[in-house]
């Protein structure tokens, strides 16, 4: 509309100074179309295009996905072992101990392929017990394993006073401990259990607690180890 004044406006002007006359000069009626150019110039404040062209769109950023997350780390064998365990589902291959007091502290074990080693802190201060052979005992060491879906505790051996290891494999790897527990247990269905290596294995100790032999009613915790 202001092309359209201003045509109007040079038209008159040029009449009044005698360079043109109202037949001479092709004005712009106020009533008459105008051209698209004009249009599409006023409407968009001169940023669009003559033509009634459209402006490039700017490129679209790609989306970059999310990292794919890690694969979770397998659990830890032994909490796990500790989730599942429960005492009172326990199937007692010798003497059920498990209301015994927990007098003494299980402070280290140590299983190799000869020998295990379950220092605690009543070793040497349980009631004695003579056996067979003459042998002067004070208590027993337990193996607590899971065995085809069901949990069992056995005894596999005699602990002589303030003893805390008991050599099991003779020659290793010819024999090792894995080899020995089942023949020490000597109690169905353990009898023919064999440790895997990385197994979780229990292992506590406690006063006399094999073949009727019962001076004093004390344990030590369970403490679960991977078997080597």
């Amino acid at each position: 509309r202001v092309s359209q004044v201003f045509l109007i406006s040079l038209y008159f002007l040029l009449v009044h100074t005698g360079c043109a006359d109202q037949d001479g000069f092709q004005a712009y009626q106020m009533n008459q179309e105008i051209p698209v150019e004009i249009r599409e110039q006023e409407g968009s404040g001169g940023n669009q295009p003559v033509g009634g062209g459209q402006q490039p769109q700017e490129p679209v950023s790609p989306v970059t996905p999310p990292p794919t997350a890690p694969p979770p780390k397998p659990g830890d064998p032994i909490e796990e072992a500790i989730r599942d365990f429960d005492i009172n589902r326990i199937k007692w291959l010798h003497t059920n101990v498990k209301d015994w007091a927990l007098t003494s502290n299980l402070t280290h074990v140590d299983v190799s392929d000869r020998k295990v080693c379950l220092d605690h802190t009543k070793k040497g201060k349980w009631p004695t017990q003579t056996i067979s052979g003459g042998v002067v005992v004070e208590g027993n060491p337990w193996v607590i394993v899971k065995f085809e879906g069901q949990w069992y505790a056995a005894t596999y051996e005699w602990l002589r006073p303030g003893q805390v290891c008991k050599t099991m494999g003779a020659s290793p790897p010819t024999t090792t401990i894995h080899d020995q527990f089942a023949g020490h247990i000597k109690a169905a269905p353990l009898n023919r259990w064999r440790p895997k290596r990385g197994e979780v294995v229990g292992f506590m100790v406690s006063a006399l607690a094999r073949m009727g032999a019962y001076k004093a009613h004390e344990r030590t915790q369970i403490e679960f180890v991977l078997m080597p």
